[in-house]
C-alpha cells in the first residue's frame, strides 16, 4: 500500500504512455502489446473525469475503500488512483474545449455578416449617392405655376387695385418711374454684392434684385453652428444671385448687452440692423436692458426698433394677466425711445393685433413707419390699420407658402401691392416651396428664401414675379430708408 501511494503519480504517467508502464504490464506481453494498453485506457481516462466533474465528491470517498487490493492487476483500481493524483487539473481540458468551441462560434458570425455588409456595400451607394451629391434641378417657372395651381384658387375677379377700387402704385410703369428718381446716393442697396454657389435652377428665375426685411441672423448662426461672418455663410450656402442683403433683427438682450456680438454682424456689407425687446422677454425688463438698447440703436446702421408688442398666441407664450400687463409696459416704453430718436417700429403681435391696433392709435402719430412683421390675422384688420396709418406695412413670411394658411393667403392676395414686405423671419417658417431645394438643413430658413416667399405671391396675385420683387424693392427703402 505504501509503496503504491508513494509511486501513485508514476503509475498515473504509466497508464498516459511514460516511462514506468513496463512495471503494470505482464512479463508475457510483447512490447506492441504494451502500447495497446497504454492506448486503450485513454477513453476511459475521458469519461472518468466527466464523471468527476459533474460528482466530485465520489473521488474523496474511493481512495479510502480499496485504495491497494489489486493495484496493478485490475484495471477498477486505476480510476481511483487518479482524481487523487490530479483532481485540479483535469477540468482545464473542458474548459479550453469550451472556449475554443465558443472561439469558433464567434469566427462563424463574425464571418457571416460580414459577407452580407460586403453584399450591402454595394449596393447603397447606388441608391443613395445620387440623393447626398446631386441635387434635382429645379423646373421652369411656367411649371412651376401648372403643377400648383390645383392648390387654392385665387380670386378670377382680383384686380390689381384695392379691394375698395383705389388705384395704388403696384404697377411695374410705377416702380421704374420710381427707380429713375432716385439719385447714385440714394441707391445704397447693393447690387449682388456677395458671392455664391448656387446654381440658377435652384431658385425661380429673376434679376431683379430683393432685400429680406426681416431675420434673425444671430439664431441663424447657432442653429447652423456657423462660426464665421454672414459672407462666409452665404457662400457655404445656396443663396440666389439677385440676394442683395437683409435687415437683422436683434430682439434677446445677450445679443446687444454685454458682449455686442452685433457690431460684428453689422459691420458686413449688405447687413442692416433693427433692436428690440421681444414680447417673450418682457420679464426681463430693466433699467440695464433699457440703457443697452437705446446704445444699440444709436448704431449707425440701425435702422429701426424692435420687434417689440404683444404676444398671446396659445402654446407661445404665457397669457397670464400678470405677463400680459408687463409685455404691455415694455411695449409702452419702447415706444416712446422710438419716437424720441425717430426710428421706424417693428410690431410683433401674435393673437394680439387688436390691442396692438389700439396702443398705436393712441400712442402713435398717423404718419410714422410701420412694419408689422409676421402677420398672421384675419384681411379685414389689416385694412383698417393699413388705411389708419399710411406708411405701415404688412410683412408676409414663408406661411404664405403652406395651404392651411388661409388668412396669410387672403391678406398676400387682397392688401395692395406697394403695402406688402417680403421677409424671412430666419431662421423659422421655412417655405413649404423650399424644402425640395434645400436638403442640408430641413427645418431652417435662410435670408435666401425670401425669393420663394415672393414667388409664392406672385402665383397668388396672378402676376409676373419681377412685378412683385421690384414693387417690394421700393417698399423697403420706403419703409427703411435702404
Amino acid at each position: 500500500v505504501t509503496n503504491h501511494i508513494d509511486h501513485g503519480s508514476s503509475g498515473i504517467n504509466a497508464e498516459y504512455g511514460g516511462s514506468d508502464s513496463s512495471e503494470d504490464s505482464s512479463s508475457e506481453s510483447s512490447s506492441s502489446s504494451s502500447s495497446d494498453e497504454s492506448e486503450a485506457p485513454a477513453p476511459k481516462r475521458i469519461d472518468i473525469s466527466d464523471k468527476y466533474e459533474t460528482k466530485p465528491t465520489k473521488p474523496a470517498t474511493k481512495p479510502a475503500s480499496k485504495p491497494a487490493s489489486k493495484p496493478a492487476s485490475k484495471p477498477t483500481s486505476k480510476p481511483t488512483s487518479k482524481p487523487t493524483s490530479k483532481p485540479a487539473s483535469k477540468p482545464d481540458p473542458p474548459a479550453q474545449k469550451t472556449r475554443q468551441g465558443s472561439s469558433s462560434r464567434v469566427e462563424v458570425k463574425r464571418e457571416a455578416p460580414s459577407t452580407d455588409e460586403d453584399s450591402e456595400a454595394g449596393k447603397k451607394p447606388t441608391q443613395k449617392r445620387p440623393k447626398v451629391t446631386k441635387r434635382e434641378p429645379l423646373v421652369t417657372r411656367d411649371k412651376l405655376l401648372s403643377q400648383r395651381s390645383n392648390e387654392d384658387s385665387a380670386d378670377d375677379s382680383f384686380s390689381d387695385d384695392g379691394e375698395d377700387g383705389r388705384a395704388h402704385s403696384g404697377t411695374l410703369a410705377h416702380c421704374e418711374e420710381e427707380e429713375r428718381k432716385l439719385t447714385k446716393k440714394e441707391r445704397v442697396v447693393p447690387i449682388f454684392p456677395f458671392k455664391t454657389k448656387c446654381k440658377p435652377t435652384q431658385f425661380p428665375e429673376s434679376k431683379v434684385p430683393f432685400l429680406d426685411s426681416h431675420c434673425h441672423i444671430d439664431y441663424l448662426f447657432v442653429r447652423e453652428q456657423n462660426y464665421g461672418s454672414f459672407a462666409s455663410y452665404i457662400e457655404s450656402k445656396d443663396f440666389p444671385k439677385n440676394f442683395s442683403g437683409c435687415v437683422a433683427n436683434f430682439c434677446d438682450p445677450p445679443a446687444w448687452g454685454k458682449y455686442q456680438m452685433y457690431e460684428e454682424i453689422l459691420e458686413e456689407d449688405g447687413v442692416w440692423g433693427a433692436f428690440g425687446l421681444h414680447p417673450h422677454n418682457a420679464r426681463m425688463w430693466n433699467r440695464q436692458i433699457e440703457e443697452n438698447l437705446i446704445r444699440a440703436c444709436s448704431h449707425p446702421k440701425c435702422v429701426a426698433w424692435g420687434e417689440m408688442g404683444l404676444d398671446y398666441g396659445k402654446g407661445y407664450a404665457d397669457t397670464s394677466p400678470d405677463v400680459i400687463e408687463m409685455q404691455k409696459d415694455a411695449f409702452l416704453i419702447q415706444i416712446k425711445h422710438a419716437l424720441r430718436l425717430k426710428k421706424p417700429i417693428v410690431i410683433h403681435a401674435r393673437g394680439a393685433e387688436m390691442d396692438a391696433f389700439e396702443i398705436l392709435k393712441e400712442k402713435v402719430p398717423k404718419e410714422h413707419r410701420i412694419h408689422f412683421h409676421c402677420y398672421t390675422g384675419i384681411y379685414n384688420i389689416a385694412r383698417q390699420m393699413i388705411d389708419y396709418f399710411p406708411n405701415m406695412f404688412i410683412g408676409i413670411t414663408g406661411l404664405v407658402t403652406y395651404s392651411t394658411a388661409n388668412d396669410v393667403r387672403e391678406v398676400s392676395r387682397k392688401i395692395p401691392l406697394d403695402r406688402l414686405l417680403i421677409e424671412t423671419d430666419a431662421p423659422y417658417m421655412k417655405p413649404a416651396n423650399a424644402n425640395s431645394v434645400d436638403q442640408d438643413s430641413p427645418k431652417t430658413a435662410s435670408p435666401a428664401m425670401g425669393l420663394w416667399i415672393a414667388h409664392k405671391i406672385a402665383e397668388l396675385r396672378k402676376v409676373p414675379l419681377d412685378d412683385v420683387l421690384k414693387q417690394v424693392r421700393v417698399n423697403v427703402r420706403n419703409m427703411y430708408g435702404i
